[in-house]
Order: structure tokens, then sequence, then C-alpha cells
């Protein structure tokens, strides 16, 4: 969610917390495996604490499953796809078409 603060003629857009965690995470988790990225460098790349993270999600595994949610399948049934390996989401892509789960 964003929040718009209209400045003379234009709009300043604001993102809010949970929006920027997600948007951090998903452009690490495309570019590492699920592993290899921390909770340390997701709060660090997206500017805020441990506790900021732990506001909005349970753990990593619940923020990766909101990325997928939010960016890949949007917002479609997660029992669909929870029993896929998280290594990557090139593997979880690969798993989910080999075993006929496109949407």
């Amino acid at each position: 969610m964003f929040l718009c603060i209209p400045i003379g003629m234009f709009f300043l857009k604001i993102m809010d917390t949970k929006e920027k965690i997600l948007l951090v995470a998903f452009s690490l988790f495309l570019r590492k495996n699920y592993n290899d990225v921390s909770v340390n460098e997701i709060v660090d790349e997206a500017g805020f604490s441990k506790g900021a993270f732990y506001h909005h999600f349970k753990s990593k595994e619940q923020l990766f499953t909101e990325v997928i949610d939010r960016f890949l399948f949007f917002n479609e049934s997660k029992d669909k796809y929870k029993d896929i390996p998280k290594d990557s989401l090139k593997d979880f892509f690969i798993n989910i078409i080999a075993k006929g789960n496109i949407l």
C-alpha cells in the first residue's frame, strides 16, 4: 500500500514498511537462493529494523510465501504449492511447471 501526499501539483508516493520489505525480498530472492538471503540482509537493504520485519512477518518462510503470493500468483491458493521446495524462485517455478500447477 502507498500513501500519497500532495505536493503542489504532484503526489509523493510513500511506500509502507511491509510493502517495502516485500519488494526488497522479491528482488533478493530473484538474485539469490532462498537460503542465501538472510533477514538481516532484507532489513538492511530495506532500511528497517528486525523488529519492523517481525511486526509484519513471523518468519522468512512466511515472507517468501507472501512474496510468491503478491508478485507471482496474485493471492492464489497457497495450498497449491505449499509442498514445493523453496530453494530459489527459479527452482520453485521449475517444480511448479513439472507438477503441472500452472495457473
